[in-house]
C-alpha cells in the first residue's frame, strides 16, 4: 500500500480525492489537510509516500509547501489553475491533476508514481548527502518497494 495524503481547501475537491484515495487498491488514506501550514506539519510527521497537493490554499500556496518541507515525498499536483503545470513539474511532480478531472485521469496519475518509484530521487539526495566525499565511487544502490527490488544507475555528482 501506498500512503497518501491530501491537501486540499475545497470541500466538493477534498471529499472527491479522499473517496478515489480510500477507494484504490493501493492507496492508502494516510492524512488530510486543508491549509498549507498544517499540512507542513503533518507531512513532516507522517511522512506519507504520496501527496495529493492543491496550489490555492487559504494561508500559503502549495508551492510554497514543498520548498518548506524537509521531507520529499513524491507529489501529484490538483489545481483548476492551469498556470501553475510549467512551476509543478519544476518541482518534479509526478502529475498535473486540472481540476475537475475524471476517474481515469486519476487512475493515470496514480500509475505514473509507480514509473517513477525506482528513482527516489528525494531519498537518495538525502542518502547522498550524508556520505562522505570519498564515497564519490559509489554508482549504485538498490532499493526496495513492496516485493520488487530497483538497482537504478547512479552519479553520486549530479545528485548533490
Amino acid at each position: 500500500m501506498i500512503d497518501a495524503f491530501i491537501v486540499e481547501d475545497e470541500i466538493p475537491a477534498f471529499e472527491r480525492l479522499k473517496n478515489l484515495v480510500k477507494n484504490h487498491a493501493l492507496l492508502q488514506l494516510a492524512g488530510t489537510a486543508k491549509k498549507g501550514k498544517d499540512a507542513l506539519e503533518e507531512i513532516e510527521r507522517l511522512k506519507p509516500q504520496l501527496i495529493f497537493l492543491d496550489i490555492h490554499l487559504p494561508d500559503i500556496s502549495g508551492l510554497d509547501v514543498l520548498k518548506v518541507l524537509t521531507y520529499h515525498p513524491l507529489v501529484i499536483f490538483t489545481t483548476a489553475y492551469d498556470q501553475y503545470v510549467v512551476q509543478a513539474f519544476e518541482h518534479d511532480a509526478v502529475d498535473f491533476l486540472l481540476k475537475p478531472f475524471s476517474l481515469q485521469r486519476f487512475e493515470h496519475a496514480v500509475e505514473k508514481k509507480n514509473t517513477i518509484d525506482p528513482a527516489f530521487t528525494g531519498q537518495l539526495n538525502n542518502l547522498f548527502a550524508r556520505l562522505p566525499a570519498q564515497m564519490d565511487y559509489l554508482l549504485r544502490i538498490p532499493a526496495k518497494v513492496s516485493d520488487k527490488i530497483y538497482i537504478p544507475q547512479i552519479e553520486c555528482n549530479r545528485l548533490l
